[in-house]
């Protein structure tokens, strides 16, 4: 399991595979860490014997809901192309691609993924044009991403499907998504002052409907925490107060969020949270 050490909260990780620790200008992998606990102000590895102040790190986002997989900008920016490839190769003979070689080992472990195709416009304004995604998988990243790109420009019931000729006006994003975590409140109207606008995404379930908002789209709407909570259960085709009812499940998550700036263009990483604070 990977995950992205947080300097704010205090956590144990206990890790079997590697982590990431994220400085001011990238974020190096540190393989084979185990057992890391905060302590003060450092982090301590007993069976290392080693400490890394916190001045060391600069912490990537918070994550309570789960674990996101963290990106090395390059591997980022593979998985757009390699989104973009299958997208292009399906509109032309209807099939998927083969997965790209070689690959990072970050790219093969299990994740659950959203791409986004948005319509580029004058001014560097977007369009929805399709979005699909899946939740929970154990297929690796890189297979997600190229099912999901075709999906979500081929069978997003919202949208006809892609043209050819749109592919120079589209820009593709990428979210790839932490475990789910249930919101626990002792009252539905808790759920305002616990759910982090820009920070989590939202999965609704009640009386056998769901539905599913990304962290990004409630900083792209302008919504606060209550318009957030109305808007996923009308994604679910729920009645927009059905957050409050007794019998209704939220889960949120976090994810890690890149995508082109222009059609084919360079790929940079977002953080909504940030966006909404400006």
């Amino acid at each position: 399991m990977l995950l992205l050490i947080d300097k704010t909260y205090q956590r144990k990780f206990h890790m079997e595979s590697s982590i990431a620790i994220k400085y001011s200008t990238a974020v190096l992998p540190v393989t084979k860490y185990t057992g890391w606990e905060v302590i003060g102000t450092e982090y301590w590895n007993k069976q290392k014997g080693s400490r890394k102040g916190l001045s060391e790190i600069e912490s990537a986002s918070t994550y309570l809901g789960g674990y996101v997989l963290p990106l090395l900008l390059s591997d980022a920016g593979f998985l757009i192309r390699t989104a973009r490839e299958a997208i292009e190769s399906y509109l032309k003979n209807g099939k998927l691609i083969e997965c790209p070689s070689p690959l990072s080992s970050t790219l093969v472990e299990p994740a659950a993924a959203f791409v986004t195709i948005n319509k580029f416009q004058s001014g560097g304004n977007k369009e929805l044009r399709g979005c699909v995604g899946v939740c929970e998988t154990e297929s690796p990243l890189v297979d997600v991403v190229i099912e999901m790109a075709v999906a979500a420009s081929a069978r997003d019931p919202r949208f006809p499907p892609l043209l050819a000729k749109e592919l120079g006006e589209i820009v593709l994003e990428i979210s790839i998504l932490s475990t789910l975590s249930l919101v626990n409140v002792k009252s539905p109207k808790d759920y305002l002052n616990t759910i982090r606008v820009g920070k989590d995404g939202l999965v609704f379930h009640w009386r056998g409907l769901s539905g599913i908002l990304l962290p990004q789209v409630s900083v792209e709407y302008d919504w606060g925490p209550e318009e957030f909570l109305s808007n996923v259960c009308v994604k679910a085709g729920a009645p927009s107060n059905s957050w409050l009812l007794g019998d209704a499940k939220i889960y949120r998550f976090q994810a890690e969020i890149f995508g082109e700036t222009s059609p084919r263009g360079p790929v940079v990483m977002r953080n909504p949270q940030k966006e909404e604070a400006e």
